[in-house]
């Protein structure tokens, strides 16, 4: 199992270090009015380092045990995310960041089992506003507006 979860990380390094490569090309701005590249470099960098501590732990303190396979309701769960996640990314660029965001997080949601229907519709609400509020207008990072452009 060390050497899958080895396997892992290490990937996780590379990927990690792919996407701070790709951050490095947008425009960072200045300090007085920072570009729509902070952010992902920001993230970046936080994911390089997640990415080393979990290789040096992984080496330092090998994990016991097996590793574990969601089976039944667990990798039903598992593939619902997975499949609202990837309709977020098809529908994106049709039906524009706020409409994907709010199916995407009501499924989520849902499906991680919140049953207050206010709730769930609430907090889909205040996510969705609230990510296109940091993205779009503080940050001017420019979202797609699908049917709404």
């Amino acid at each position: 199992m060390q050497r899958v979860l080895l396997v892992v990380d290490i990937t996780a390094l590379i990927l990690s270090l792919l996407y701070l490569v790709g951050a490095f090309g947008y425009p960072r701005g200045t300090m007085d009015q920072p570009g729509p590249g902070l952010y992902p470099i920001f993230v970046g960098i936080l994911l390089v380092i997640a990415s080393i501590g979990s290789i040096v732990t992984d080496l330092v303190k090998p994990a016991q045990g097996e590793l574990e396979i969601p089976k039944g309701k667990d990798l039903g769960r598992l593939l619902i995310v997975a499949g609202a996640a990837a309709a977020y990314v098809f529908l994106l660029p049709y039906a524009g960041h706020l409409l994907s965001a709010i199916m995407l997080v009501f499924i989520v949601l849902h499906t991680m089992g919140l049953t207050s229907w206010p709730m769930k519709i609430g907090v889909t609400i205040v996510i969705a506003l609230g990510s296109y509020y940091l993205f779009d207008i503080l940050l001017m990072v420019p979202l797609p507006r699908g049917i709404f452009s």
